[in-house]
């Protein structure tokens, strides 16, 4: 249509019906997936935030939708008829986050749904593949706090508070957690994303452990960073980095704070099953219930998962963006 709209006719009456005609109808395009539709008039329209998000940290990559390219069918994203987000809205360093296989992405100023008594009943994933977090009984939802630097952070109180994450989180290769945090004194443990099938089973987890140490665990198999490392009262940016089956060290994990290595060692790899118990902001032990609170108490801003071992380039680009827009001034 656009072509024919183009063509040239000596008749400039030709132009003007064309033009009228195109003015009165409505078009709808439908490219790889996304529709890109107009109407006549003027009426007001409601946009939905797109993955990536719409406010300082969106994306501009579609979403996958083949089966093939997600870590298991089920999981496939359902949002797939919205339009991206424009280029213009992303802060300087958002677009550089890597998008393939990002499995999630919370921005606590970005998708958080606050209830009128300041609760978030949902906190909505930005990856793309709508994997939202959400929390049905009021009194176990975390609160929206704004810090004094205007920053929104999400506040777990370390009693009860955390998210329910859908099934899935079946399929491994390696894995890569990025999590922007200001942790609050807790002597035990805590979970900040957990997936599972219950108590010990299947369980993958990237929490702050005792005592005060960045943690990694995969069933039985863990590691511990720096003992008082996972300092409390400031803001960090904290990292874990599994490789995956096809490195050069499958299985070989970093743990990094403000982008620097506190400790590395061999962890088990995840073996492919669908997870059912998902938490953010808890885990689901029970084996050491003196020394693990299970819940997380702090507050985290910004939170990505994939489900693949990140190059080192790849990192140290979602470092950069997160120290970029959380840590003021940024670290050199």
């Amino acid at each position: 249509m656009g072509v024919g709209a183009a063509r040239t006719r000596a008749s400039a009456g030709w132009r003007s019906a064309t033009l009228l005609a195109l003015a009165s109808c409505q078009v709808t395009l439908q490219l790889d997936g996304y529709d890109f539709s107009g109407g006549s008039g003027g009426n007001s329209s409601t946009s939905t935030l797109q993955p990536g998000g719409a406010s300082g940290a969106a994306g501009t990559n579609a979403p996958p939708t083949d089966a093939a390219d997600v870590e298991d069918a089920s999981d496939v994203p359902s949002n797939t008829g919205v339009v991206p987000p424009d280029a213009g809205d992303m802060s300087p360093s958002a677009s550089d986050v890597p998008r393939d296989a990002l499995g999630l992405w919370f921005l606590a100023d970005d998708g958080v749904s606050v209830q009128p008594d300041g609760s978030i009943s949902t906190w909505s994933d930005r990856s793309g593949y709508g994997r939202d977090a959400s929390q049905p009984v009021l009194a176990q939802r975390p609160t929206l706090e704004t810090r004094p630097d205007s920053m929104p952070m999400v506040f777990f109180d370390g009693t009860n508070d955390s998210f329910v994450l859908p099934p899935g989180f079946a399929s491994f290769d390696g894995a890569s957690f990025f999590a922007v945090v200001e942790a609050l004194p807790n002597p035990r443990c805590a979970g900040l994303l957990h997936f599972s099938n219950g108590p010990d089973i299947d369980d993958v987890e990237f929490g702050r452990h005792q005592t005060n140490l960045l943690y990694y665990e995969v069933v039985d198999d863990f590691i511990n960073g720096t003992a008082e490392g996972f300092v409390t009262d400031r803001r960090l940016v904290v990292s874990i980095v599994q490789a995956g089956p096809g490195a050069a060290a499958p299985g070989r994990v970093e743990l990094r704070i403000d982008g620097s290595l506190d400790q590395v060692d061999d962890v088990r790899l995840p073996v492919t099953v669908e997870r059912r118990v998902n938490y953010l902001g808890q885990n689901a032990y029970t084996r050491q219930p003196a020394q693990c609170s299970a819940y997380f108490r702090g507050r985290v801003g910004e939170l990505l998962f994939y489900p693949r071992g990140l190059a080192t380039d790849e990192r140290q680009r979602v470092e950069a963006y997160l120290r970029a827009k959380w840590l003021a001034p940024a670290p050199r």
